[in-house]
């Protein structure tokens, strides 16, 4: 059977990053060793020492690490504040989970080098079945994350082109991209604030009342993932909703416009009770005032405004 070559080894950087790893994890594999001595051995002090030298040694080839070996390297830094300052002893659940880490670490750094000989180095090394089980566990916690990763970037990619499209007036093509990610990734506000963005330029208020409505309400549910500027949902909803009121003027239903007006002033109030300072701001609260006159001109109940 012809040896198996790694696909990336068919070009100049693909040799350079293995020849890079392959330096890498020969310095690394002997600290790990002796590192390992010096946890059974229960000697803190040498543990530390060596642990630093790790660390520089991996720093040191940074660029070229994977993400899974640079994980390690963070949790074995993590763990490494338990290590003594002296010769004194290494308490035993972290000198074990220590232990665990570097076998962890030397099958995730011979791994990234792609060799077809070191592929299976889990059995060689003997990993015991719980570690086994771990490393399965962390492949696929990777997996996810770089899944996440890649989905988010595609995200990204559709509003950044939905933006363009704005740009070019091409509207059509701005909403398609926006309700795309918003369906990949339907808890970002984000997407649903700028279809209704989209929408209120095409002159369709009520829709784009209701794609506001959409960010307010995941902004609220999803605080973590909200925007720098996710308040500016609360202004835009209630800007939509007095053109929503002012069209039902216009038919003459009162009774509507009383509605959307009311919900249009506790948008403002909303957004100038999150919103410290900024001209957006001071027009809000001009515009409550302006809601609140024709409020009492239609017989309503002025909004309830928050200082």
């Amino acid at each position: 059977m012809p040896e198996r070559v790694p696909p990336f080894a068919h070009d100049d950087v693909g040799r350079l990053l293995v020849h890079k790893r392959c330096e890498i994890y020969s310095r690394v594999a002997a600290l790990i060793m002796d590192f390992e001595e010096a946890l059974d051995a229960d000697d803190g002090l040498r543990s530390r020492f060596l642990l630093q030298d790790l660390r520089r040694a991996l720093r040191s080839g940074l660029a070229f690490l994977t993400d899974e070996v640079y994980q390690e390297l963070e949790r074995l830094e993590e763990l490494g504040g338990c290590l003594p300052a002296d010769e004194g002893p290494i308490p035993s659940q972290r000198a074990q989970e220590l232990s665990d880490r570097l076998q962890l670490l030397h099958v995730k750094l011979a791994r990234s080098l792609r060799l077809p000989y070191l592929q299976d180095l889990e059995q060689i090394v003997g990993l015991p079945r719980r570690l086994r089980r771990r490393l399965a566990e962390e492949r696929r916690e990777q997996a996810e994350r770089a899944k996440e990763r890649a989905l988010e970037e595609q995200c990204w990619d559709l509003e950044a082109e939905a933006r363009q499209c704005i740009a070019n007036k091409d509207y059509g093509r701005a909403l398609k991209c926006l309700r795309k990610a918003a369906r990949l990734d339907p808890t970002r506000a984000v997407f649903q604030n700028d279809i209704g963005v989209v929408l209120s330029l095409q002159g369709k208020s009520a829709e784009a009342a209701n794609a506001y409505r959409r960010a307010v309400s995941l902004n609220e549910q999803h605080p973590a993932r909200r925007t720098e500027e996710w308040t500016t949902s609360y202004y835009n909803l209630g800007v939509a909703l007095r053109k929503v009121a002012g069209e039902a003027l216009r038919r003459n239903d009162r009774d509507r416009a009383r509605v959307h007006l009311e919900e249009a002033g506790a948008a403002f109030s909303e957004y100038t009770r999150l919103t410290v300072t900024g001209p957006k701001v001071q027009e809000a609260r001009k515009i409550i005032d302006r809601i609140r006159s024709q409020l009492e001109e239609l017989g309503a109940e002025e909004p309830e405004v928050t200082s």
